[in-house]
């Protein structure tokens, strides 16, 4: 192996059946408690001729789970015939990506909910159900024509699994069925019946956290490892409230019924934007980097106030029409018609900071915004890149180490540790102490040792090529200097399992 450079902030996430590597920090000590003091006899000590560089963190395959909320007011009619045509834009580019270097997205969930939760049973004369609504169930009907009449996840075992999918077991090639964006399109013209006082956040938090549950409608559509994206469109800011006092007619003290939820007064009465940014983070086990948050929302677009504006500036549009005080002043009116601030909505993407996009409704072309999204999905499945390189380094003395969860045997020994190897890519280590008790380490060889088969090498002969597995090519990490995504690279495994999901992986170098 040559000298390369290579990142010091390694990326943890694999896509496709790639493996990409890293998490931030670095540990000089992965192993033992660090008092020296330990009664636990494993058959290796801790090698410290190797300083650790970093310490890592598998994933298994990765899957992404998309869920739009979408409004079914009585204003969205052309909005949702749009999301419905242009949605091929994102979901082609996810599943075949135009630009070199950029992971494809080979385990696919998409589903979609109204943003119609009724009115907390207050009878209103623009809510046909004001019990519930929609309940933030995935909706499945096919409604309109060349349609079929309801669509059901091909990788669920329940008789009707209200979401759908690609992936490799489930692709889209099969010449007798639609594309996933056809599907899609069926199924996002949801029609203009919905209850007027739309809940967009409450809608997304009951179909994730509440209908994803053991025996709820929609279990089985979010994944335990996914990349979660949440993707808002609506013309309308959000009245997610716990009060049923905010549908109450009667109750002139909250203000007229059609701009009570925007007015600053009433705030209090809605649930807190916490509730749904913490509830999503939740899902992904506390990992906000797994977690995208978009609006398609009535944004201006007159430049009075701009995503990445202070929302203070956001709030400030959001007034009564003093001729109509039933009706609140468009942030935005054009050809695809009109729109209010969507201050609440700006306040859920901006609790996710990089990980949140706000694009305008009102553009007649959705493109740059779908694309934006899609982009920031891409970007969550590379992971970070690094910012600077580290100095160069020899190869020949660095190593990947994994620590399996246990003392088993390495599950993938090579035949031999050198480049005559013809199977296999690990190379027993030992038994070391980690975390109170002694764990098998394996060696992780480098892929092909440059013998001809990449990746490394110059890596000549598309990664593509080594998937699932290869006969003719050394599996194992190797390191891509030349990553499109990454400026200075990144360092990479040829596949999922070469390292498996609950191991710790170490690249460290000789001191």
């Amino acid at each position: 192996m040559h000298a390369r450079l290579i990142t010091l902030s390694l990326v943890c996430l694999s896509v496709g059946s790639l493996v990409f590597f890293g998490c931030p920090g670095s540990h000089t000590r992965p192993d033992g408690d660090g008092d020296g003091d330990s009664d636990i006899e494993c058959d290796s000590p801790r090698d410290d001729r190797y300083e650790v560089l970093e310490e890592l963190r598998t994933l298994g395959t990765p899957e992404v789970d998309i869920l739009f909320v979408v409004d079914n007011s009585n204003s969205m009619a052309e909005e949702q015939r749009t999301l419905a045509d242009q949605v091929v834009v994102m979901v082609q580019e996810l599943i075949s990506p135009s630009t070199e270097g950029m992971p494809s997205v080979r385990d696919l969930h998409i589903g979609i909910v109204t943003t119609d939760m009724g009115t907390h049973g207050t009878p209103i004369q623009t809510c046909s159900n004001p019990s519930g609504g929609d309940g933030g169930v995935l909706q499945n009907i096919g409604r309109l024509d060349g349609c079929e009449a309801s669509y059901s996840a091909a990788d669920c075992d329940r008789a009707e699994c209200p979401w759908l999918v690609h992936s490799s077991e489930y692709p889209d090639d099969d010449p007798g069925s639609s594309p996933i964006w056809e599907d899609f399109g069926c199924i996002a013209v949801l029609g203009t019946g919905g209850c007027g006082f739309e809940q967009q956040l409450e809608a997304s938090y009951q179909a994730l956290v509440e209908n994803t549950a053991p025996g709820m409608p929609n279990e089985g559509f979010l994944r335990e490892d996914s990349l979660l994206a949440i993707i808002y469109v609506t013309d309308e800011d959000d009245c997610s409230t716990p009060d049923p006092e905010m549908f109450n007619p009667a109750n002139e003290t909250l203000g007229s019924l059609n701009t009570r939820c925007a007015l600053d007064e009433n705030e209090d009465r809605l649930y807190a934007i916490s509730r749904y940014h913490d509830a999503f983070v939740d899902l992904r086990d506390g990992d906000e980097d797994r977690v995208v948050v978009a609006a398609i929302a009535g944004v201006p677009v007159d430049g009075s106030w701009n995503p990445g504006d202070p929302l203070e500036r956001l709030r400030d549009l959001r007034r009564v029409n003093p001729s109509n005080p039933a009706e609140m002043i468009s942030s935005c009116d054009t050809a695809m018609g009109r729109a209010k601030p969507p201050v609440r909505l700006a306040e859920l993407v901006y609790a996710f900071g990089n990980n949140g996009i706000l694009e305008s409704i009102c553009r007649e072309d959705w493109t740059p915004a779908l694309r934006a999204i899609t982009r920031k999905i891409q970007d969550k499945l590379i992971g970070l890149c690094s910012e600077r390189a580290m100095a160069e380094l020899d190869f020949a003395d660095c190593r990947v180490v994994e620590v399996l969860a246990d003392e088993s045997p390495c599950p993938n020994p090579a035949d031999s540790p050198g480049p005559d190897r013809s199977t296999g890519w690990q190379v027993d280590l030992g038994t070391v102490e980690s975390e109170g008790e002694c764990r098998r380490q394996c060696e992780i060889l480098p892929a092909d040792y440059d013998e001809d088969g990449c990746p490394d090498g110059d890596d000549d002969c598309g990664l593509e090529e080594w998937l699932p597995h290869r006969s003719d090519a050394l599996q194992g990490w190797f390191y891509d200097p030349d990553f499109a995504i990454c400026e200075h690279g990144q360092l990479r495994m040829t596949h999922r399992d070469v390292a498996s999901a609950d191991s710790t992986v170490r690249f460290e170098c000789l001191r």
